[in-house]
């Protein structure tokens, strides 16, 4: 966030309740994972699992909040927002992926194993364009695998 000189005014809980009154409300759809208000002004998450028994998965978390602060910049889902989130996306794994190389340990675990990407940092092209195709909904277009590439190519001839 540093690097992109983002500031988020407040992170905070997507009240469960709310959001599952919205649910019966709107007639059973999708529910949101978050929202961000005014650029990041203050972006709010659903961390429960549905029945409010649990939290939802920390990759899943952390792919929402990405999403989120991508809003930070791109309102629209078009290609741009959706390049971007491809490069936090890579970021993220890659920055853990250097952290568990360097010998940093969290709580005694590889930075990998506290976050749940152990297997997604090992091939960091297939694990961005899972979750490109998840949160667009549908495949890929050809041109945004284009621009991953190039990017993942950038990084790594930087390192």
């Amino acid at each position: 966030m540093v690097s992109r000189r983002w500031v988020v005014g407040t992170l905070a809980e997507m009240d469960p309740i709310d959001d599952r009154l919205a649910e019966k409300m709107e007639g059973g759809g999708t529910r949101l994972l978050g929202y961000n208000t005014n650029a990041g002004a203050r972006i709010e998450m659903r961390l429960r699992t549905a029945d409010l028994s649990g939290f939802l998965p920390y990759p899943g978390l952390v792919d929402t909040l990405l999403h989120e602060l991508c809003h930070n910049e791109v309102a629209a889902h078009n290609e741009l927002f959706y390049h971007l989130l491809a490069q936090l996306k890579a970021d993220y794994l890659l920055h853990h992926r250097a952290a568990a190389a360097a010998g940093v340990l969290c709580t005694g675990r590889s930075p990998l194993a506290v976050a749940a990407v152990t297997e997604q940092a090992a091939d960091v092209r297939s694990a961005v364009l899972g979750t490109l195709e998840r949160d667009r909904q549908g495949p890929v277009p050809a041109a945004q695998v284009g621009l991953l590439d190039a990017y993942l190519a950038r990084l790594a001839g930087e390192r």
